[in-house]
């Protein structure tokens, strides 16, 4: 069985040294009036997923400036959730490189204040054998306020997944606190894959940093998602009640490549942030097994 430590650091202020410019291979302002997938890179899911089924597509809103992932449910209970991912997908990074994922992300209040939703920001992809790879934000709405200690809304579960199945190992996750109330606005969410680690950012400011189960060897597509977890995930579910309609905004999704040491990797931390390692150790464990 895996152990990981966790050590929280005080931070000072620090930038990376600059060398290269990074590459966008992915980018959608998410400005329009209409989602149109097919023609702006994205496939709408459509599959069975906790209480309900993925098959909506985001409506355009803020006056077509974003899109919004909704769960919705109908007077007969049934559930709708949303899903699109990229119909590309990306290589993880070679030694010299780090993979990038972002996009700029509103979680609405009302939605956050109803327990047994999950709002996802992921790259996510499966090899020959059906095992899984993938990092992740989710917005878990029955955690979201539990155990904070400073900001209201920002309990947010960072995961990665390396050649993850039901037998065999390779996953982690933690709650982590950015300092950033998930329904204040559009906040930016940065997920940074190197060939040995993972750095997650809010708003440039970086919360937490993998160095356990990296993702590699695969290629990854960028995905978004609203959805109810069914008790299978109890941590995560609660039964919801018919005519309910809740919701994340997002724009501005942009997956780039960058070089290590490069200008576009790292930001500063200002104070008084904290830096969240995940490192292998004898110690604390951290485990959850991906739900179905």
């Amino acid at each position: 069985m895996r152990r990981h430590l966790i050590l929280a650091l005080a931070s000072g202020t620090f930038l990376t040294t600059a060398a290269a410019q990074a590459q966008v291979v992915f980018s959608d302002s998410l400005a329009r009036s209409s989602f149109n997938a097919s023609s702006n890179g994205w496939i709408v899911q459509s599959y069975a997923k906790g209480q309900g089924t993925f098959g909506r597509t985001p409506g355009a809103v803020d006056s077509d400036t974003a899109f919004r992932w909704p769960v919705n449910i109908d007077a007969s209970g049934n559930v709708t959730e949303t899903n699109t991912v990229t119909k590309s997908t990306f290589a993880t990074p070679t030694s010299s490189q780090y993979l990038e994922f972002s996009v700029g992300s509103d979680l609405n209040w009302s939605s956050a204040n109803i327990d047994g939703l999950v709002f996802g920001i992921s790259a996510y992809g499966t090899d020959s054998l059906g095992h899984e790879y993938a990092t992740n934000f989710e917005f878990v709405t029955n955690q979201i306020n539990t155990g904070i200690e400073k900001t209201a809304y920002d309990n947010l579960l960072l995961s990665s997944y390396n050649d993850y199945s039901a037998t065999t190992g390779g996953e982690w996750s933690s709650y982590v606190e950015s300092g950033i109330n998930a329904t204040s606005g559009f906040h930016t969410y940065t997920m940074q894959l190197f060939s040995n680690k993972v750095d997650y950012y809010v708003d440039g400011n970086e919360i937490a940093q993998d160095l356990i189960d990296v993702p590699t060897g695969v290629n990854l597509a960028f995905e978004l998602n609203a959805w109810a977890p069914d008790s299978s995930w109890s941590s995560a579910y609660a039964p919801l009640s018919p005519n309910g309609f809740w919701y994340i905004d997002s724009k501005n999704v942009v997956v780039q490549y960058g070089t290590v040491g490069g200008p576009d990797q790292g930001e500063s931390i200002p104070e008084p942030a904290s830096l969240l390692l995940i490192l292998p150790a004898g110690g604390l464990i951290l485990r959850r097994r991906r739900r179905a």
